[in-house]
């Protein structure tokens, strides 16, 4: 018995009843790759089952054959998307040209796997940008008409075939965006299909094809039972045109449908057919929407009927009509339109920002002469469109008017008009009127006389006159006199304050008649300013006014009057000064004083002192402490001198009043400086006030001299912190070396303002080579307080002299003083600079952990790499503050060793941790800009980020999966990384340059 061939039992089992076994066949053919197996395979392509006709197209992709393209071009019809999607993966793996075609072809198949599998085989023939235009989805088919490619025409007809009616209206539309020949020849097709939305989708698609073969089937869809297809039919016909098609449109103006009227009336206007004006002025009457389709018909068509029914329309009761009005008239471009759309400046915004947009398209002096009159209008809105559009038609008639509009009370008005000036080549405003508040002060400023009466007008309004004032001050035009005198006459008390200064500095004729008046003004602050005028005015010429003032003005002028009066350098205001301080009036008496203490004027020493003496009962227990705490603020009082005895009860008005008069005198004194005021001065540092001896230590340390040391040096003893300061501060003021010592003492004051002030005052003193001396002696004293050591060192890191380097070198050694060896290393890099790091090195070493911490920090002040072994060992302190400050230390010094501790930091879970290792990378950065590589700096920026989106809600999210060049954090421009570091107040600086960034 002969035996049988595996292709012959194969091609047998291929003719099986049994599908299953059909197909396992088919798949056994395709397992032996022999040219035998092809007439069986083509045979399976025609199977009655789609499994096996599919197993047949996966079996064919092994046989690179024109008749296999052929055959499997035929099973891209089959009914079956599973055999298609089988026909089109194996075309993909024939080199035949035809495949490609045939796969173009595809793509526009029902199915989106089969799309899907052509576009594949397309890329693996080469053609990989059908894969970016075939997604698989409902819009491959809009993509294909939207790429513009021709070889997608075939395919898009492909896509009309399905019987679903959205599938063909997709394809209809695609076909409208490609254009050609052969989609207009489709689109007629589809202008008879059965379903409605197609129809309509194919007159879409052939607006603006110039199709005249369609306009037969278009006229006849005029009459189609759906609106929307006999609406867009109009269109299409109006885009197309041709003989008799104008009267068909016309007849479907009158169709029941808005929205085919609509349509209708819009056509009209695209066929251009002037005998078609009297229809569309009668439907300017009609619907909204219609009426505004009828407006723009009649701009296209123009004439000057249509310029006159237009004009009516601007009329209209609909915002929308007369905005579609207004907009055709620009169209028509006729000047006779002018005056009725300036006075559609003054509509609704919609209207108004149509009849600009129109007034900018015409021309002609009617047109700038009636939109000038919209600059009066009293909308804000409608000035500012008149300013645009006169600088839209460069006119340059019109500049005197949009100079008076940069005075306009509406910002907005402003900037247009000076944007409008730019355009007509006035470019000097633009920086100048920028619509806020100092709008007139840059005016005025400008010194240009053009601006007068823009300004002039701000002035007449109480909202702007203050501003407009001060601008006319600057504009140095005397014509201004006459408006700023009726202005502080007439205005409001805020205005007539502001003319009343402007005429003190720009004078002219009138000015000084009309402040003297000013001086009886009934608002205070009104006479106030014209006091202040007079004297800048006409300087000691004032004199016989405030004399006469001071005796009877208000009481408020009066005041400012004996101000002015110490301004004077008249001798004769000094008696009237001297007599104002026993005025009845309180502040008439400070003023006095307050102006005789500006003066500097001797004579009155004596009556200040006077003051001075009348103590007041009430005391006053402490800087912040009203004089009516009694026992309770005496109980809650420190310090070292005696304490007052308590208050009883509230102090009277008269009281208070004194009170402040003795403070005034006090002040007044300290700027005389009259040595003849120290004795009094002096017995008031131990006052019950505690104003009171502040206010007597500092005008001694005003006056200064020997003389004055001895009783602040005993002030010292104060039990209020804040008079023992004051005092200390006057001690520096005067400067003598003789108070070196008790302030010395002072730095072991258990107040800490107490303290700083002494270390400021040493540092006034000077640096002398004696008061060195003293520091050391008490820095090397161990019987002195601790805290006076400590503050000892501190002071010797500001001195120049070399003995204090070595007494801090020396103080580094001191047992049982942490304080003051921490105060010696941190002082040290002040005075020896690199030197310094031997010392700090061994420091390092000390048992106090408060000690290695300065010492850290220190050796990365010194700014030397010399130190940075020993800082890299004290990076295994066992102090965590420690270790941190080596850590600061080192970036400052540029080493890369801390780098990955430091972006490490940045997740910590303490937001204070994070923001001092952004703060470190940033000084690290700063010393060595290489310090850091590319990945460890992406990585700190992206942790620096989420630290500010995040704050202490902290996220351990890993999101630094990005590449260099695509990640959100980085960009080339490197603007981002200050951004990413801004959050927790570091500047983070830009990357170092380098092949490796």
């Amino acid at each position: 018995m002969l035996r049988r061939s595996p292709i012959e039992l194969l091609t047998r089992q291929a003719r099986h009843r049994d599908w299953a076994r059909r197909r396992d066949a088919v798949q056994g053919l395709a397992a032996l790759s022999v040219a035998e197996a092809m007439v069986p395979l083509l045979a399976a392509l025609k199977d009655v089952h789609p499994a096996v006709r599919s197993a047949a197209a996966v079996a064919l992709r092994g046989h690179d054959h024109p008749r296999t393209v052929a055959v499997l071009a035929a099973a891209l019809d089959d009914d079956d998307a599973s055999v298609r999607a089988a026909a089109a993966t194996s075309l993909g793996h024939m080199s035949d040209a035809t495949a490609t075609r045939v796969l173009v072809v595809a793509l526009g198949d029902p199915s989106g796997e089969v799309r899907l599998c052509a576009a594949d085989s397309l890329t693996r023939l080469g053609h990989s940008d059908w894969r970016e235009i075939v997604h698989g989805d409902a819009g491959d088919v809009s993509r294909l008409g939207a790429s513009g490619r021709r070889e997608a025409e075939e395919a898009i007809l492909r896509a009309l075939r399905p019987p679903e009616p959205e599938a063909r209206r997709s394809a209809a539309l695609a076909l409208a965006r490609l254009g050609g020949p052969k989609a207009a020849t489709a689109l007629r097709g589809l202008l008879r299909d059965p379903f409605a939305e197609v129809r309509r989708a194919a007159a879409e698609g052939l607006v603006g094809s110039g199709d005249r073969l369609a306009v037969g089937p278009l006229t006849l869809l005029l009459g189609d039972s759906a609106p929307n297809v006999r609406a867009q039919a109009a269109a299409a016909l109006g885009s197309i045109g041709g003989e008799g098609v104008a009267q068909a449109v016309a007849r479907a103006v009158a169709d029941r449908s808005p929205e085919v009227r609509a349509a209708a009336v819009g056509a009209l206007g695209s066929l251009g057919d002037r005998r078609a004006v009297a229809l569309l002025a009668r439907a300017l009457g009609d619907e909204p929407a219609i009426a505004a389709a009828a407006a723009h018909s009649l701009g296209l068509l123009g004439g000057d009927a249509a310029v006159e029914h237009l004009a009516k329309a601007l009329d209209a009761p609909d915002a929308g009509v007369r905005a579609a009005a207004a907009s055709a008239l620009g169209d028509l471009g006729d000047p006779r339109a002018g005056a009725a759309l300036a006075a559609a400046l003054e509509d609704e915004p919609e209207v108004r920002r149509a009849a600009q947009g129109a007034l900018a398209k015409l021309s002609g002096p009617g047109v700038v002469s009636a939109v000038s009159g919209v600059l009066g209008a009293s909308s804000a809105e409608a000035r500012q469109a008149a300013a645009a559009v006169i600088g839209e038609l460069k006119n340059q008639s019109a500049v005197p008017l949009l100079l008076r509009a940069l005075g306009d009370e509406s910002g907005g008005v402003r900037r247009a008009a000076s944007d409008a000036l730019a355009r007509l080549g006035h470019h000097g405003w633009s920086d100048r009127v920028r619509g806020d508040r100092g709008d007139f002060g840059r005016l005025g400023a400008s010194h240009d006389p053009l601006l007068l009466d823009a300004l002039v007008s701000a002035l007449r309004r109480p909202k702007d006159g203050v501003e407009a004032a001060g601008a006319l001050c600057e504009l140095g035009d005397r014509r201004a006199v006459a408006p700023l005198l009726e202005a502080l006459s007439d205005g409001p008390p805020g205005v007539r304050s502001a003319a009343a200064l402007a005429l003190g500095k720009l004078g002219g004729q009138g000015a000084e008649q009309g402040l003297v008046a000013a001086l009886r003004d009934t608002d205070g602050q009104v006479g106030a300013a014209a006091v202040s005028a007079i004297v800048s005015l006409v300087g000691d010429g004032a004199l016989p006014a405030l004399l006469e003032l001071l005796d009877r003005g208000p009481s408020e002028t009066r005041r400012v009057a004996v101000r002015a009066l110490g301004q004077l350098g008249a001798t004769e205001a000094v008696e009237p000064l001297l007599a104002a301080l026993s005025n009845a009036d309180h502040h008439i008496r400070l003023a006095a004083a307050r102006a005789l203490g500006d003066r500097r004027e001797r004579r009155a020493v004596l009556p200040l002192i006077r003051w001075l003496a009348r103590a007041a009962p009430t005391p006053s227990l402490g800087a912040d402490n009203p004089p009516w705490l009694g026992d309770l603020g005496a109980r809650v009082t420190t310090g070292s001198g005696p304490r007052p005895s308590p208050a009883r009860g509230q102090p009277s008005a008269a009281q208070l009043q004194r009170a402040d008069m003795r403070l005034v005198a006090a002040e007044a004194l300290g700027r005389i400086g009259d040595p003849e005021a120290i004795e009094a001065l002096s017995r008031a540092l131990g006052d019950d006030d505690s104003r009171m001896r502040q206010a007597a230590a500092k005008a001694l340390g005003r006056i200064g001299g020997t003389s004055v040391v001895g009783p602040l040096v005993g002030a010292m003893d104060q039990y209020d912190r804040s008079a023992r300061a004051a005092a200390i501060c006057a001690l520096g003021q005067v400067g003598d070396t003789a108070a070196f010592r008790p302030l010395v003492r002072a730095l072991s004051d258990h107040d800490k303002a107490v303290r700083r002030a002494a270390i400021t005052a040493l540092e006034c003193i000077g640096e002398h080579a004696a008061n060195a001396g003293y520091l050391i002696a008490v820095l090397e004293d161990r019987g002195e307080p601790l805290d006076a050591r400590e503050q000892a060192a501190r002071v010797l890191g500001r001195s120049k002299e070399p003995a204090a380097a070595k007494a801090l070198v020396a103080a580094l050694g001191q047992p049982d003083a942490g304080p003051v060896r921490a105060a010696a290393a941190q002082a040290l890099p002040l005075l020896e600079g690199p030197k310094a790091i031997g010392p700090l090195k061994q420091a390092l070493a000390d048992e106090d952990a408060g000690v290695r911490k300065a010492a850290a920090g220190a050796l990365g002040a010194c700014g030397d790499g010399e130190a940075i072994p020993a800082l890299a060992a004290a990076l295994d302190d066992g102090d965590m503050a420690v270790r941190w400050e080596a850590t600061r230390a080192l970036a400052m010094l540029g080493d890369p060793r801390v780098a990955p501790a430091l972006v490490a930091d940045l997740e910590h879970p303490s937001l204070g941790r994070r923001q001092e290792a952004a703060r470190a990378l940033a000084l690290l950065l700063k010393a060595n800009p290489r310090a850091i590589d590319r990945e460890t700096w992406r990585r700190a920026a992206a942790r620096a980020q989420r630290s500010v989106e995040h704050g202490d809600q902290w996220s351990h999210v890993d999101r630094d999966d990005g590449s260099w060049d695509t990640d959100p954090i980085w960009h080339d421009d490197h603007q981002s990384h200050s951004e990413v570091f801004d959050g927790i107040g570091v500047d983070f600086p830009n990357p170092p340059a380098g092949r490796d960034f």
